[in-house]
């Protein structure tokens, strides 16, 4: 390798790193823009109020100028793994948009480029940052120090973009449909992406937390408050994904405490447990404290406490269910979509098994990812995109069962909700925020759970 090829790959493994700490940030630039577009008098504003939008989206140009720095990357790298998945996607974006215009359907050749991008992107972040740990040089309980910053620091500014808008009350609301406007996602305008973060961070961090060796050291501290800010987080963004993360993830580190206790007579890690619901407890009764400081002040539009703000989003949340049933209420009335989509591919058969309909063709997305993916690009494309994230997911579940560790579980705990968000809500795999932590954490968990895992090929 000449000097001049190993300088520049060593500086872009370090523009990588720095990339980890800066992401979320983009999204929270992004929110900002959205709110100020469409809130010149201030408050918490719903998405029935939002119709203008930036012409041109500063973070996803960013991100997406960061995507040719990792293609190049990879060519320095000459992966042939690499190259053969980008091919496979071509080809599948190729053939699918060749169909579309063969069978004449109307179709936005946009919309395809953009979603096939997307798609790219988190798999090529997995495939870059595989390099980037190979390069390092560094052991493996180096690297996990080094992660553990990364996450800590990503649930520090995640937490903080929500409840500071919501303490100042300003910001989006969550929901904003029939049963009122309730919750909020701070400056985060995509509330999917904010909590398929925090679903997939939330339990790597609370392991970290357990694996303290004492409650005063730093570094144990900074990440019982990154997750408990995180959880405290959840609970007011309010959706029934951002329950559902909070109660799962909280509850793996529940049953973690009791088998300890009960197994192995070690009261530690339910001790940690019991300070990290005190300190969830104290953050509650601060933030209370906060919110009504800025309702007596008269700061803003509505004044709910922070237990108003709850009760509003469960209670909403069980009204719903009772008026539409649980299938709606889970679903969120994508079963609709799936039936139209269906009816489509039915429509176009046999080639579209093959090719699907394209997402171009597309007015609204399914907002279910695997499901989309077959749709619209067909068991060709369904291969290309997925072909990684199924390699690598059963490898892990492979590893996992020969060498069962606390890591590794805690690990699978934040992939199993996420995989189970993705294929029932969608809005990860095609997101470049979601998507990204999604694939970060597939390779976390392949190369960093296990001893011997940065000596692994990938993909």
């Amino acid at each position: 390798m000449s000097i001049k090829r190993q300088k520049l790959i060593s500086f872009c493994d370090k523009l990588f790193l720095f990339f980890l700490f800066i992401n979320p940030i983009f999204d929270l630039i992004n929110g900002l823009h959205v709110y100020l577009l469409n809130s010149p008098e201030g408050g918490l504003v719903g998405d029935h109020t939002i119709f203008n939008f930036p012409a041109l989206s500063i973070p996803l140009a960013v991100r997406m100028l960061f995507f040719a720095v990792m293609i190049v990357y990879l060519l320095m790298m000459r992966d042939k793994r690499a190259l053969f998945a980008g091919a496979a996607i071509v080809l599948s974006f190729a053939l699918t948009v060749g169909y579309e215009f063969l069978r004449g359907a109307e179709f936005s050749l946009k919309e395809d480029v953009l979603y096939t991008a997307r798609f790219s992107y988190n798999l090529a972040a997995f495939l870059s940052y595989a390099h980037v740990l190979a390069n390092s040089g560094k052991s493996t309980e180096e690297l996990l120090q080094r992660v553990r910053q990364i996450i800590c620091i990503t649930l520090y500014i995640v937490s903080l973009g929500v409840l500071i808008p919501y303490i100042l009350n300003f910001g989006f609301y969550t929901y904003a449909d029939r049963h009122g406007l309730r919750g909020c996602r701070g400056l985060f305008y995509a509330g999917n992406d904010v909590v398929a973060m925090m679903m997939l961070l939330l339990p790597l961090s609370l392991h970290a937390y357990f694996s303290g060796e004492t409650l005063r050291s730093r570094g144990t501290r900074l990440q019982l408050s990154a997750a408990a800010l995180c959880t405290l987080t959840l609970l007011i963004v309010g959706s029934k994904a951002a329950y559902l993360t909070a109660i799962a993830s909280v509850a793996f580190f529940v049953l973690y405490a009791l088998v300890r206790l009960i197994k192995d007579r070690d009261a530690k890690a339910l001790l940690y447990l019991l300070v990290f619901i005190c300190s969830v407890a104290v953050l509650f009764g601060l933030l209370s404290l906060l919110v009504n400081l800025r309702a007596s002040l008269q700061i803003g539009g509505r004044h709910l406490s922070v237990r108003e703000t709850m009760e509003e989003t469960a209670g909403a949340t069980a009204g719903y269910i009772e008026t539409d049933g649980v299938e709606t209420a889970l679903f969120s009335g994508r079963t609709g979509m799936i039936a139209l989509g269906w009816e489509q591919v039915s429509a176009a058969l046999p080639l579209s098994a093959l090719f699907g309909i394209g997402r171009g063709s597309q007015v609204h997305v399914i907002e279910m990812d695997v499901l989309e993916v077959f749709f619209y690009y067909g068991l060709v494309g369904a291969f290309a995109f997925l072909w990684i994230y199924c390699k690598h997911g059963f490898l892990f579940l492979r590893d996992l069962v020969r060498k069962p560790s606390f890591r590794a579980l805690s690990t699978l705990c934040a992939m199993v909700i996420c995989v189970g968000y993705l294929f029932l809500a969608g809005h990860v795999l095609f997101s470049v925020t979601a998507g990204f932590y999604f694939a970060l954490t597939l390779l976390y968990a392949r190369t960093l759970c296990f001893e011997g895992g940065l000596k692994q090929k990938l993909p």
